[in-house]
């Protein structure tokens, strides 16, 4: 069903925003369904630019990736017999600061062992992305926007080690869905 406001309802739990045209509120795709929506609805208890992205997110590369087939919207994160695709699925296992040390300071432990997904490849001397997923019966909700990336490095076993200017984010793929 088409909204007044031109996007996909969805009814998996999701919120609209009204404003979602204004240059402040950014439109992004639902994880389960891939009805358009907007992040400044996520859960906002982030604030600042934890809940939002950059324009050219959803209207440069981003777009072709979630590609609108025949005025339908597709999932890159779902597979076409409807189970997810976890090669897209990442895991925080860990925060340091660059001496090594686990970060303890501000939301940094709320954030080990959240499900995220790429918005978009991390590139050194850009912020990173990372959209929160639902998991395990939480409703948490939002993108997490790191400092620039200084560097990036696969591990062993897939994951990845992501160097911003004062952290340093150890990445592991998700191995099932709960």
């Amino acid at each position: 069903m088409i909204s007044e406001y031109g996007r996909k309802d969805c009814k998996h739990e999701w919120r609209y925003c009204p404003d979602w045209y204004v240059e402040e509120c950014i439109p992004t795709v639902c994880i389960r369904c891939g009805a358009l929506g907007c992040v400044c609805d996520a859960d906002d208890s982030l604030g600042g630019y934890e809940n939002r992205l950059p324009r050219e997110v959803f209207f440069g590369e981003q777009q072709k990736k979630d590609a609108n087939i025949n005025g339908q919207w597709i999932n890159p994160y779902v597979k076409g017999d409807g189970s997810f695709d976890l090669s897209k699925y990442y895991i925080i296992e860990n925060i340091t600061d660059l001496d090594g040390n686990t970060r303890t300071d501000g939301r940094y432990p709320q954030r080990i062992g959240r499900r995220f997904k790429f918005c978009m490849e991390p590139q050194i001397g850009s912020c990173m992305y990372l959209e929160y997923c639902p998991r395990n019966g939480e409703r948490y909700m939002g993108v997490l926007r790191t400092s620039v990336v200084q560097g990036s490095q696969l591990t062993i076993t897939g994951g990845e080690v992501i160097t911003t200017l004062n952290s340093i984010y150890y990445l592991e793929p998700e191995m099932s869905v709960e």
